[in-house]
């Protein structure tokens, strides 16, 4: 009987030292499954430097890919700074950044980097820093330098098309060009004339062969048009208007009814004007895309072309186009892609 109470109580100790272990494994894997450790820390003596600074601001253009991050293309630019001037670091150093759009779809991102190239003279470690640092640190610096010193977005406009009406009737296509870094339009410009603003005839003297007699003729034109090709800039008036500077070579043309000399066997139907185009104006933005335009021109002509019919030659003393406008003015709308 002793025996067997003596074994009941030993397998009850036992029971409860199991279950208390259970539960304190649980406990602790319920509450901290982690177990942390206090690691080493490491402190290191403070590394100044000394710095050889170049008197004078330098800087550098960077273009990079697009697709990469700002702050990549940042990194890359200070890179491209510090092999382009052979320093170590960039004192005093702003960024310029420029987005080139086409389309309304970002094609370029040019980071200018300015800053006074820095190099490296003496690195050497200290007890503590010097004084300065403490002192600096403990300065109240409500202004914060900022990294981008300013950004601009310049927007391209690829084509520009335009139709306009007055005493012409004109199209007119422009796009972008450079000339001696000088960023500017290109124009191409075809007019024509309807009948009311049609010059009314030609005025024709021809010289006869044996030179000894004038004869003066007059017919009627019968259409005339005129194509234009050269430079047009915009200089902006305000946010949504530009004036524009024309110039460039024109050239028009006319169709008459036959000229020839009495008893010729020479005669001549059609002419052209080589000369130049000069004019100005405005544009006007209405909606986006679409801008309302306003033109003023004066062909100038210097060179005379005819066409003639038959053989042989025929010798004009005088040409004139009688009735053709002096300015050529019109309102319209341009598009913008």
């Amino acid at each position: 009987m002793k025996f067997q109470l003596a074994f009941a109580l030993t397998a009850v100790i036992l029971l409860a030292s199991c279950s208390n272990t259970e539960m304190l494994i649980r406990k602790t894997n319920s509450h901290d499954a982690i177990t942390e450790v206090n690691a080493t820390g490491m402190v290191m003596r403070p590394i100044v430097a000394d710095l050889d600074i170049d008197a004078n601001r330098k800087s550098n253009v960077y273009s990079g890919d697009v697709k990469l991050p700002m702050a990549d293309l940042k990194q890359n630019a200070i890179a491209a700074f510090k092999d382009e001037h052979g320093c170590e670091y960039i004192v005093d150093a702003t960024f310029e950044t420029t987005r080139k759009l086409k389309r309304k779809v970002v094609q370029e991102i040019i980071i200018k980097v300015s800053g006074f190239p820095a190099q490296y003279t003496n690195l050497y470690q200290v007890d503590s820093l010097p004084k300065s640092v403490g002192q600096y640190a403990m300065l109240m610096k409500d202004e914060q330098r900022v990294d981008y010193l300013n950004e601009i977005t310049v927007t391209e406009d690829l084509i520009g098309l335009e139709f306009s009406a007055g005493n012409y009737l004109g199209v007119q296509v422009d796009f972008p060009v450079t000339v001696q870094s000088l960023e500017t339009r290109a124009f191409v410009a075809i007019d024509g004339y309807g009948d009311e603003s049609i010059p009314n005839n030609v005025a024709v003297s021809i010289n006869s062969s044996t030179n000894a007699e004038v004869y003066t003729s007059n017919t009627d034109i019968q259409g005339a048009s005129s194509f234009a090709f050269g430079l047009m800039h915009q200089i902006p008036a305000s946010k949504n208007a530009n004036f524009r500077l024309v110039g460039g070579l024109n050239i028009d043309s006319y169709e008459f009814y036959d000229i020839s000399e009495p008893g010729g066997s020479v005669s001549f139907d059609s002419a052209a004007l080589l000369g130049l185009r000069l004019g100005g104006g405005l544009d006007v933005k209405l909606f986006r895309s679409l801008y309302g335009v306003g033109k003023l021109h004066k062909n100038v002509s210097l060179l005379r072309f005819i066409g003639k019919d038959g053989v042989g030659d025929i010798d004009i003393a005088d040409f004139e186009v009688e009735g053709a406008n002096s300015w050529n003015f019109g309102v319209g709308l341009r598009f913008v892609f």
